[in-house]
């Protein structure tokens, strides 16, 4: 009896972990430049979130319907933040 599931290799935490605070620090540093803040903070808070679902959540190993089922809600929160901004 052959068994479905796969293996995969562990990811390197450390390197995510890098990733994570490198965009953290890239979120506060636009806080203190003269721009326009808020696409900033949303692409770095989105691309953080993605990091943490793919790898500490394990989606990138999981089965794609889960996948499909946590990133829907992110176009419908981007909709709903511009919408909010630009009122």
């Amino acid at each position: 009896m052959e068994s479905t599931t796969q293996k995969h290799s562990h990811p390197n935490y450390m390197m995510i972990g890098l990733m994570l605070v490198i965009l953290t620090a890239c979120e506060v540093g636009v806080v203190f430049l003269p721009i326009v803040q808020w696409p900033f903070l949303l692409l770095f808070g989105a691309a953080k979130a993605l990091l943490i679902m793919a790898f500490f959540m394990h989606l990138k190993f999981d089965a794609r319907i889960y996948v499909i089922l946590f990133a829907l809600p992110f176009p419908l929160a981007v909709l709903m933040m511009l919408i909010q901004f630009m009122s």
